[in-house]
């Protein structure tokens, strides 16, 4: 293929990508199949080393080429990848985005693992990277003959601790690793005060003590109650304790809340928090929307022995059929208290346009043939969760995330 066509698509997609992920969508024909091919090579050959999936649908006279080596033929490639997933054995590929054009498929995607072996001269390092790529394939008679590869190698090789990281000048915030997640069960007609406390007393506080709040939601009642959420985030669950408890001493705070409690009296019939560690390989998107949106919190009931099953089939198969559908995850956690039937809870928290475009996407999510065989195949054994919680929220005017 011309150097020129290659560039010239890579500039297309980059520029009008969604407009062509509608057209591949909604167009038949070769660029859906090739689409689906991609997706299943990402799905069980990239993912998991299937090198039947590998035989069935890539040339042996395959070229890859990455922008610091070429790979010619498709055992020479499947060698490589054996390498690459020994070092990585929980290597896993995000597919976030596929454009289709005649032969071509453009895949923009999220690359995670952790070292645990020897690779290019490296020694496992037990360090986790989050890389993003893209991979545009040329297809011919069904199987992928070419593919140029352009992803993030320089942060890669600084996540892994194989060079340096670049000394700043300024000190950055330190990167979440600890969410704590509060639900309020909200007494009627008292949903208003808890809005107005929190909006006037509790944020503004919290804030000028370092506490970082990725967002507010609410779920009005039919009496104005309801349910009040908020996801804080820190550096650790220390952090956020010793935060919370100088926020709690402030005397500014305490003022504000016994005249809180003087207005609207009792607001609250109980508060449920979950403590979220992060997950090495959970994925956060708490990018504002470009229009306000609405937001699904779920928290799953997994039963014992399943919750690498349900964690697994969450992040490679109902996360990718719910974006599909038009619900991207905001992210998800593994909470450390089990429920009360001790079972694990599973959390996660999803958007969508509005209320009602959410209901009807989790409709067509279910209605998904690829859903539906993934669902058959993961319980072939038995259910892998007793249960689930869910709470369709709004956000606050004071929520940083809408």
């Amino acid at each position: 293929m011309p150097r020129f066509r290659m560039a010239g698509l890579l500039l297309t997609a980059l520029g009008v990508s969604l407009l062509l992920s509608s057209c591949a969508t909604r167009n038949g024909g070769p660029a859906r199949r090739n689409s689906e091919i991609i997706r299943r090579y990402f799905d069980r050959w990239a993912n998991h080393a299937d090198t039947e999936t590998a035989d069935a649908l890539i040339a042996t006279n395959l070229v890859l080429r990455h922008p610091h080596v070429t790979v010619t033929g498709l055992e020479t490639y499947k060698q490589s990848m054996a390498v690459f997933h020994t070092a990585f054995p929980d290597l896993h590929f995000t597919v976030e985005d596929v454009v289709a054009q005649d032969d071509e498929v453009l895949a923009r995607w999220l690359m995670t693992g952790t070292q645990r072996g020897e690779l290019q001269g490296h020694p496992a390092s037990g360090k986790s990277m989050q890389v993003a790529g893209m991979s545009l394939f040329r297809l011919a008679n069904g199987k992928i003959e070419e593919i140029w590869v352009s992803q993030d190698r320089l942060g890669m090789q600084q996540q892994l601790g194989w060079i340096p990281t670049p000394v700043s000048n300024h000190t950055a915030p330190p990167t979440p690793a600890y969410y704590e997640l509060r639900v309020y069960t909200v007494i009627s007609n008292k949903l208003d005060g808890v809005l107005e406390r929190f909006r006037d007393t509790v944020e503004p506080i919290r804030r000028q003590h370092g506490i970082s709040t990725m967002g507010y939601w609410s779920a009005p009642g039919t009496t104005n109650g309801g349910t009040f959420a908020y996801l804080m985030a820190a550096a650790s669950q220390e952090v956020l304790q010793k935060q919370e408890k100088e926020f709690s001493a402030d005397p500014q705070f305490k003022e504000g809340y016994v005249a809180s409690n003087a207005k609207h009296g009792k607001t609250v019939d109980a508060i449920t928090t979950l403590t979220l560690p992060i997950d090495a390989t959970a994925r956060f998107d708490f990018t504002e929307g470009k229009t306000p949106r609405a937001f699904d919190l779920r928290i799953y009931s997994v039963l014992p022995g399943k919750l690498d099953a349900f964690r697994k089939r969450w992040r490679d198969f109902a996360m990718p059929i719910y974006a599909r559908h038009g619900m991207p995850s905001i992210g998800w956690w593994v909470a450390e208290q089990k429920d009360a039937d001790g079972n694990d809870q599973f959390v996660c928290l999803l958007a969508g346009d509005s209320i009602p475009a959410i209901l009807k996407s989790i409709g067509e999510f279910h209605q998904d043939p690829d859903w539906q065989r993934v669902e058959q195949e993961t319980e072939a054994g038995g259910k892998l969760r007793a249960g689930v919680t869910a709470y369709k929220l709004t956000p606050t005017d004071f929520s940083a995330l809408k």
